[in-house]
């Protein structure tokens, strides 16, 4: 049996080697780097490259420039994140969009701060060039503490935020008026309103939309139909509570998907049809709710896209610390699918 050859990764020394130049010079035509390199070294280089098969260490170069070439996710949530599409829509494409910059991310599950260090960040430490944080208003201290750091970062649906934050956000109040409105223009008068206070940060500013567009329709906001939760009482146990109040509450806005479709579930496990009887919508545009059956209307927030963008803000971020902070509201639509409907008679 012949011997098998094994190939050797070929190393930036060999390159210089090849072309009879120093290392220097190679590795300012790898990185792109101004200096005094003629067109014809720098052609010759890359030549070199190709038919050798030269791949750039990523640890090295990443060493060189003085960054770990990670990006970071931060969110609040410490189990089952990915299985929750919101979460798993957003990091998907900000994982997508680090990739396409050569960046690998990093995902942190609410542990923002070193145990054995109280008030010392854990990405103090230059494990990440930068962040992405998804609902920065559950970590106390953490905004001020990357400000003071000076560690580039995006916040993401995060509301309130100081002076100099890179944000993007949606107008909640808004999403609360379009939602609401869609139900009056389908010609309903008795609309619950249902949250999570558990689940969703920006409940008062959607229940605000929500109270806005009733009083301009001239319909009263009846204290009975609010189906407010807490940790005591799932989305789900709401849905029952609604079905006694079939046929004088004939459409639910819920403040987000998941809880629409939680509660979708408590009304047909008491018998009653979405939409035939109740119409139901929600807010975000999760993958779950095109798949779900009836499948829900929702005020989307395309969040694939913003999870792109989030990305894209926090790399240029990186790239230039002297850029104006960034404050995009976030545009919505309405998604009309099959839960929302005019009322019976």
């Amino acid at each position: 049996m012949q011997p098998v050859a094994l190939s050797i990764m070929p190393t930036i020394n060999d390159i210089a080697k090849r072309c009879g130049i120093n290392k220097s010079t190679v590795s300012r035509v790898i990185n792109n780097t101004p200096g005094k390199v003629s067109a014809r070294t720098r052609e010759q280089v890359l030549l070199a490259i190709r038919e050798m098969g030269y791949q750039p260490s990523v640890f090295g170069r990443a060493l060189s420039m003085k960054r770990s070439n990670t990006i970071g996710v931060v969110t609040w949530l410490h189990n089952h994140l990915l299985a929750m599409p919101y979460f798993a829509a957003i990091v998907s494409a900000v994982l997508d969009e680090a990739t396409q910059a050569g960046m690998t991310m990093a995902l942190f599950n609410g542990n923002v701060f070193a145990p054995q260090y109280p008030g010392r960040l854990i990405f103090s430490d230059g494990r990440c060039d930068g962040l992405i944080i998804i609902g920065s208003w559950k970590f106390e201290g953490l905004v001020d503490a990357l400000l003071e750091a000076g560690l580039p970062f995006v916040a993401v649906n995060s509301g309130e935020l100081p002076d100099g934050c890179d944000s993007l956000d949606i107008d909640n109040v808004d999403a609360g008026r379009i939602a609401t409105q869609h139900l009056i223009d389908l010609g309903h008068k008795r609309i619950a309103f249902c949250d999570d206070s558990a689940y969703s940060p920006f409940s008062r500013q959607r229940y605000d939309g929500y109270a806005a567009a009733m009083s301009a329709a001239g319909l009263a906001v009846d204290e009975r139909l609010l189906l407010n939760g807490d940790s005591t009482e799932s989305s789900y146990q709401r849905g029952l509570r609604a079905a006694g109040m079939v046929p004088d509450l004939t459409a639910i806005f819920c403040t987000g998907d998941q809880i629409a479709l939680s509660l979708i579930q408590g009304l047909r496990d008491a018998d009653v049809r979405v939409p035939a009887q109740v119409s139901v919508l929600g807010i975000n545009g999760e993958t779950c709710g095109e798949v779900s059956a009836p499948k829900l209307t929702t005020v989307s927030q395309r969040l694939e896209d913003l999870g792109t963008e989030a990305a894209r803000m926090l790399l240029a971020r990186i790239e230039d610390r002297s850029l104006p902070p960034r404050n995009i509201v976030w545009p919505i639509e309405l998604v009309v699918r099959e839960s929302t409907a005019p009322p019976l008679g």
